[in-house]
């Protein structure tokens, strides 16, 4: 959606000129999510529904990215 590319380069931007680690939530639902966020600059995802809704999301995230990088 319009909405999730415009964040992704939101948190592009973002990462380019904020010099700490910062997380990024809202709408991620997918391992594909946390990669897209990650990859475009975020240190950390914040995974908030679909934790309750895709319990099994955060292990598998965790083990795909490091567990440091999953809230």
């Amino acid at each position: 959606p319009e909405a999730r590319r415009t964040l992704i380069t939101m948190v592009g931007k973002v990462a380019k000129e904020l010099f700490i680690p910062f997380t990024v939530g809202g709408g991620v639902a997918s391992e594909a999510d946390v990669r897209r966020l990650l990859r475009a600059g975020a240190d950390k995802v914040s995974i908030q529904t679909a934790a309750v809704s895709t319990p099994q999301l955060v292990p598998r995230a965790a083990a795909a990215f490091g567990s440091q990088c999953v809230v």
